[in-house]
């Protein structure tokens, strides 16, 4: 988790057996509030004594040792601290800059340099030259000119393309996009596949560029030219930019993107483009070419129109059960027959028209809303209620596309191939699937990190499985949940079989804890959960070691699975059937992990890591049907990409 620091608050604290000076971060400001509110309660503590105490067992200690008593936190010395959890970035697209060549000085000079071709000499030698050599001089003064018209360029970039584009035509100091006074075809089919950008969800007003003025003769329609060439390349730039990685910057979204931007050769990739024959093949090459994409984008063409919406209003709060009698039930039956796909309203149109003025609840409409729940993997328990109007009254035209819009962008993010084998997890759909060979060999579901302790948007290797672990608690459940329970109820450690250790790692009992100083410093012990049935990770856990400390384990609250909304973790991913999903990964038979199960911890390592992706999704395909589902904005991420994409929208039609 990421921690957010007070700058003037600085305790001390261990991680192992080394000691660090740290800021008072987010955790422990909730702990010492937990706290505060714990032990604002009780009256004022009077001067401790031997009466005065708390008991704390201590599973590694002796049925008599266990009687021994810590003393109570004296409230007075803990410090009180509020910080407020951390929050999404306020984004900053990349800000544009004009495109400025070096002053290009064309004045006659005793000096010449000889070149084997003009068009090797960079710009940054500002051209105080004579050419020499076979070129006669009218090729001199039509090469003279081109050059300096670059000087006079009224062009903007970002800043990053600017560079580029800069040293790119130092470089190759000569026009790509015209010829003959004329613009080349090649250019002109590269415009036209702009204009049809907006079918990938980009927007293709970002890499349109106007062509130059007919009516324009001479120098004047010469320097349209090479502002036309040097704008064009700017935006084919952008282009590889966005097509590749997005046109939103992900990681400056919320500290919970990790989606580091693939590396391009900017200068090669413009020589293919501009050397090369089949230049819309080429321009396509960047954009994902995954089932996920193609199924994506094919929806989205098939989208009506923006705007094209019903006008049926119903409360997403309504609650409506069997047997009942409300008068909100045509409405809902009109959303139905209204918003639901095209794949459930081909087998209960019918039925739904014969119904659609019913106000009693029951009977066959009952059997087509369980038929709904279970097309949308809604709990089919026959109930209208929030979950179900929700998939119906949040996903009307408008809010559909932009789902779609989102999903193709975060697809950018991603690598374009996933590979032949990967586990995909979208947080948004609370599910996990194993692809092997793009056929889904395991589709499950998953409990997420809750909406305050949100799982990260990123992409690692699966490198291990641990079966029978235990449990290193995390400092900032340590902290935020257990020592309130800690300190109220004594026998809570021995329960849940946990062993507390000290800074260098040593057993230690309760007893012997300063629990007043763990409570403000926030630190000071670190505890354990021994394997077992009761252990939160379950029977396996499995591992793809990254910085945010995320991985999938089992877990012994099965409950959780049966819920619609599964945000319910810190952070983590609890699998519904993780033995299938360790078996997939280390290329085994379920039954072939069976003799992991009959010691104790053991870890096992893949042959071959697997890539894991932990992403967010609110609209998503079904490669087996085509159809898209779409979800919840659980994390209020879709919210985000809204801001994101209005704020880079501002800054790009500055130089439209």
């Amino acid at each position: 988790m990421l921690k957010k620091p007070i700058s003037r608050l600085v305790f001390t604290f261990f991680a192992g057996s080394v000691l660090y000076a740290s800021p008072l971060c987010v955790e422990q400001a909730f702990a010492i509030n937990n706290l505060m509110e714990l032990f604002s309660k009780k009256s004022k503590p009077a001067p401790v004594d031997g009466n005065n105490q708390l008991k704390v067992q201590d599973p590694s200690l002796s049925d008599k040792s266990q009687n021994k008593a810590i003393k109570k936190p004296n409230i007075e010395q803990i410090k009180r601290a509020t910080i407020a959890s951390p929050k999404p970035f306020d984004y900053k697209p990349e800000r544009l800059v004009p495109i400025k060549f070096p002053a290009i000085d064309l004045i006659e000079t005793n000096s010449t340099v000889k070149s084997s071709s003009p068009f090797n000499l960079p710009l940054s030698a500002r051209y105080n030259v004579i050419l020499e050599g076979s070129a006669s001089k009218e090729e001199q003064a039509t090469t003279d000119f081109r050059l300096a018209d670059l000087s006079v360029v009224d062009a903007e970039a970002e800043q990053s393309i600017a560079e580029i584009v800069i040293h790119y035509y130092e470089q190759n100091p000569k026009l790509l996009w015209s010829q003959d006074g004329e613009v080349v075809t090649k250019a002109k089919d590269i415009l036209r596949f702009f204009s049809y950008l907006d079918d990938d969800g980009l927007e293709p007003q970002d890499y349109l560029v106007k062509m130059p003025d007919e009516n324009l003769f001479g120098e004047e329609r010469q320097r349209a030219l090479a502002n036309f060439d040097v704008t064009l390349t700017s935006r084919i730039l952008r282009y590889i930019q966005d097509a590749s990685n997005g046109r939103i910057i992900a990681d400056r979204l919320s500290p919970f993107h990790d989606l580091p931007r693939k590396e391009i050769d900017f200068a090669g990739e413009l020589n293919r483009i501009a050397k090369g024959d089949n230049t819309i093949a080429i321009l396509q090459s960047y954009l994902p070419h995954s089932d996920y994409y193609i199924t994506l984008k094919k929806a989205l063409a098939e989208l009506p129109e923006a705007g094209h919406n019903d006008n049926i209003k119903i409360s997403v709060q309504t609650v409506i059960k069997p047997s009942e009698t409300n008068d909100n039930l045509p409405k809902f039956t009109a959303l139905l027959l209204s918003r639901a796909p095209s794949g459930y309203l081909s087998e209960h149109k019918t039925i739904l028209q014969n119904l659609a003025g019913e106000k009693t609840y029951d009977g066959q409409l009952v059997d087509a809303v369980k038929d709904y729940q279970k097309f949308v993997n809604k709990t089919t328990d026959g109930i209208i209620g929030p979950s179900t109007i929700g998939t119906l009254v949040n996903n009307n035209v408008d809010v559909k596309r932009q789902k779609i819009i989102n999903s193709m962008e975060r697809l950018r993010w991603l690598p374009h191939d996933f590979g032949s084998r990967y586990v995909l997890i979208n947080q948004a759909a609370y599910r996990a699937q194993y692809v092997e060979n793009n056929e889904i060999r395991l589709d499950m579901k998953v409990v997420v990190g809750s909406p305050q302790r949100q799982t990260y948007f990123f992409y690692d290797r699966i490198r291990l499985v641990t079966f029978n672990p235990s449990w290193g608690v995390p400092n900032s459940i340590v902290v935020n949940e257990m020592l309130p329970r800690i300190l109220q109820d004594s026998g809570y450690l021995q329960r849940n079989n946990y062993q507390l250790y000290d800074s260098s790692g040593k057993p230690v009992s309760a007893s012997a804890v300063n629990w007043q100083k763990v409570a403000s410093n926030g630190r000071g012990i670190s505890i354990r959960q021994t394997p077992g049935k009761t252990n939160a990770l379950g029977e396996l856990k499995i591992l793809f070691p990254n910085k945010h400390d995320i991985y999938m384990h089992d877990t012994p609250n099965k409950a959780a699975f049966s819920r619609d909304m599964r945000a319910l973790s810190h952070g983590c991913v609890r699998l519904e059937y993780p033995r299938e999903m360790a078996a997939a990964v280390l290329g085994k038979n379920v039954d072939d992990l069976k003799p992991y199960f009959a010691k104790g911890e053991r870890s096992v390592s893949l042959g071959q890591p697997v890539p894991v992706y932990l992403t967010y999704f609110t609209a998503w395909p079904d490669l087996k049907t085509g159809r898209i589902n779409y979800y919840d904005d659980v994390y209020s991420r879709d919210a985000l990409m809204a801001g994101a994409t209005e704020k880079t929208d501002s800054v790009r039609q500055q130089n439209m």
